[in-house]
């Protein structure tokens, strides 16, 4: 991104220094006398404005995929924050929700491995139950428990 700045500065700098060139000459005389070196310098001014609307184009993209980023990461940040690391048998840990009266959502469980990629993935009952305990699938990842 340093770069495309960089290089945006540079071609407003050739456009300031053909723009400088233009007014200073008398343009009726570069008309008559030297037709070929203004539309030279026109034709340098407009492919330095191309360049500057191509770069602005591709920082203006660049911004909005980077705001679209930190809305991502602060809506994650929201959601993650109503789960908690718990063992839920031993040895097995995933991301339990914090029950609280007002919330309407049942209590569940969340993949840790998913969780860790800042995905949402609700653990769900697997296979049959034996005497192993219940199983558990992430359909994301394709993790399995057993609890």
């Amino acid at each position: 991104m340093y770069a495309e700045i960089a290089t945006a500065l540079s071609s407003v700098k050739t456009i300031s220094d053909i723009t400088s060139l233009i007014l200073k000459s008398k343009i009726t005389d570069a008309v008559r006398d030297n037709s070929i070196e203004l539309n030279s310098a026109v034709i340098a001014l407009q492919t330095a404005i191309a360049g500057i609307q191509a770069q602005n184009y591709e920082l203006l993209n660049e911004n909005n995929r980077l705001k679209q980023q930190l809305v991502d990461l602060k809506n994650w940040e929201t959601e993650a924050a109503q789960y908690e690391l718990k063992e839920v048998a031993p040895g097995v840990l995933a991301y339990a929700f914090k029950s609280a009266p007002e919330k309407a959502t049942p209590p569940h469980w969340l993949c840790a491995n998913c969780y860790q990629n800042k995905e949402k993935s609700i653990l769900q009952q697997g296979r049959k139950s034996g005497p192993l305990g219940t199983p558990l699938d992430c359909s994301r990842c394709k993790t399995y428990l057993r609890i």
